[in-house]
């Protein structure tokens, strides 16, 4: 003969609002009320926050406002919106809602307001976590800054004024703070574009290469300073029969050793006579 299965928790489909509390009268155990359930799903969010703050400064460094726009994002998708009741499901006129409340003897009592965690807005849990990030160390604009500059100046060189815009008005770093990690890292108008120059050099030349240095962000007074420069330096070096403009700087850094070299040669001749 057939036998009836109990039901399990595994084979047991619910669809609506309360399938979590359901399934525990099923299996006998307490039932949980909304506002609890709702204290439980914050606190799990809360933890998703935490551990993803600390997945995204471990990639690099981070601003905080930066990664205060990241985790709000991620918790509004994880926990909803933070203001505003859920309206009812059931539409409909005035008089039909009105019908509808005679016809109910004994309205239920409503629920009560979350309170506690429960009640945090999303931007509430965000502040939580940023200040446990920077009460250990692990998140400082500061930092960020410095290594935003350093950044900038060894691998994209770009002008001053465009880095420091880029922190103050991307990651909102405080003005004297910016000025202080760009003296840090050397940032120079005129030893980025020539770095730039040297490099768009190898596919463009004379208006095409300055009008390039212009849309980098380049004033026009640094461009020319620079081109006049580098054509002055690649004169010197024709002589030494120096025409490909790809090893203008290893030219330069050999002709430079080689003047070092000469001099330090004639005085050690003169030493010895």
């Amino acid at each position: 003969p057939h036998r009836a299965r109990e039901p399990s928790l595994r084979a047991l489909v619910v669809v609506g609002r309360g399938w979590l509390a359901r399934a525990r009268q099923l299996r006998g155990g307490p039932r949980r009320s909304a506002s609890g359930m709702a204290a439980a799903k914050t606190e799990r969010v809360l933890e998703r926050l935490w551990g993803h703050s600390h997945k995204l400064i471990m990639n690099r460094p981070r601003s905080t406002h930066e990664l205060r726009n990241k985790l709000l994002v991620l918790c509004k998708r994880w926990r909803g919106p933070s203001t505003g009741r859920r309206r009812g499901r059931r539409g409909g006129s005035a008089a039909a809602a009105d019908s509808r409340e005679a016809a109910a003897p004994e309205a239920p009592q409503p629920e009560p307001e979350p309170d506690g965690i429960a009640a945090a807005t999303n931007e509430e849990l965000v502040e939580a976590v940023l200040a446990r990030l920077h009460a250990g160390k692990y998140l400082g604009d500061e930092e960020f800054a410095r290594w935003w500059a350093e950044q900038r100046v060894t691998f994209r060189p770009r002008p001053r004024a465009l880095v420091a815009a880029e922190m103050r008005f991307q990651h909102a770093i405080d003005e004297d703070m910016v000025q202080e990690a760009l003296d840090d890292a050397g940032a120079d108008d005129l030893k980025a574009c020539r770095r730039v120059a040297v490099k768009l050099g190898r596919r463009r030349e004379g208006q095409k290469l300055l009008e390039s240095l212009l849309r980098k962000g380049f004033t026009y007074g640094v461009v020319q300073a620079t081109l006049a420069s580098m054509a002055e330096e690649q004169a010197q070096l024709a002589g030494n029969g120096v025409e490909d403009y790809e090893t203008f700087e290893e030219a330069l850094a050999r002709t430079t050793a080689e003047a070092e070299a000469e001099a330090q040669a004639e005085a050690e001749a003169a030493l010895r006579g």
